[in-house]
């Protein structure tokens, strides 16, 4: 049973923009590695129905969730890995009796991860780490703290140039980063990674700085923002956890019992597409929106984020949606 991934690899603003869920909307969500469906949860719906078919992953939204209710703010970054913490032992027997049976005895038997920071222990957070390891040779710590600091994206681009954009990082660095991506295009990969070094305030961009430097420093993801805690706190349990088949679950639904559709970066993973479809036209209410990020390009619909990985969402009602994605 493999943690494929402790934090998503996209950014939720643009979903969470799109979607907007109100204090009267049922969400469904595939959990991922669950950030996005808290920073949905932010927006305090009446309902998120959190569904992953890969146990570890819905075992790791149970932590996240039984750390927001039982942990204060600083505790629950040391928990996760967010903080630099000698404690997680025993941060982790304060929050178990939240989590259901069978999460509670796959985190038990796996010690280390939790003593490490789960944050970091994901197989992609692992496979990110060699190109982490790669930019450190290459440009230095010093060279990569500065740019992380920057708020002015033309001066980002302008350092980009100057600093960084040498014979090693314009011959390998592509390469490494689609190797640890699992993508087939290494000029992509690094077309996309400029673009996000130079689109946005580097020192705004909390996917950018764990992906270069392994840690936050100013921002941090929306579930994990001291200003956030606390609401987030109060809502946890407006957040219910499946671990199945998202179709399956879907066909236990009443017919026009959701309002929107947050599929994260799941979709590409899907194995049975056709049946979830049907279930997302039939359970889906008369307006309801859906948002998936894709890897290929969708022609349409898209917006820019703050995400490494190439790709984009696609964001629609229900019909049109599944004509174009499908």
């Amino acid at each position: 049973m493999t943690l494929y991934e402790a934090q998503d690899g996209f950014d939720a603003e643009p979903e969470c923009r799109a979607l907007r869920p109100g204090l009267t909307d049922t969400v469904f969500a595939v959990a991922c590695a669950g950030d996005h469906v808290l920073a949905l949860l932010g927006a305090g719906p009446k309902l998120v129905i959190a569904v992953e078919p890969r146990e570890a992953q819905a075992y790791l939204l149970e932590l996240k969730l039984a750390g927001l209710k039982a942990l204060a703010h600083a505790e629950f970054l040391e928990l996760l890995g967010a903080k630099d913490s000698r404690r997680r032992p025993g941060l982790y027997q304060r929050v178990r009796w939240l989590l259901s049976s069978e999460a509670d005895g796959y985190w038990s038997g796996h010690p280390d991860v939790l003593d490490r920071g789960i944050l970091g222990q994901g197989c992609r957070e692992r496979a990110l780490a060699g190109f982490r390891r790669f930019v450190s040779l290459v440009q230095g710590q010093d060279r990569v703290r500065r740019f992380l600091a920057l708020a002015d994206p033309l001066e980002q681009g302008e350092v980009l140039r100057r600093e960084w954009d040498g014979f090693a990082w314009r011959r390998f660095s592509g390469r490494v980063l689609a190797g640890a991506l699992g993508h087939p295009d290494p000029a992509m990969c690094l077309r996309r990674l400029e673009a996000v070094m130079t689109r946005s305030p580097a020192r705004e961009n909390f996917i950018l700085a764990w992906l270069l430097a392994g840690k936050y420093a100013v921002a941090r993801p929306f579930y994990l923002r001291e200003d956030a805690f606390d609401s987030l706190k109060v809502m946890a349990n407006r957040v219910v956890v499946v671990c199945d088949q998202p179709e399956r679950v879907l066909a236990g639904l009443p017919a026009g019992s959701i309002d929107a559709f947050a599929l994260g970066d799941a979709w590409d993973e899907l194995q049975n597409k056709e049946p979830f479809m049907r279930e997302i036209g039939r359970t889906g209410d008369t307006g309801a929106r859906l948002a998936a990020r894709l890897r290929r390009k969708t022609g349409g619909g898209e917006e820019q984020d703050r995400t490494v990985s190439p790709g984009g969402f696609w964001i629609a009602t229900i019909r049109p949606a599944l004509a174009a994605i499908g």
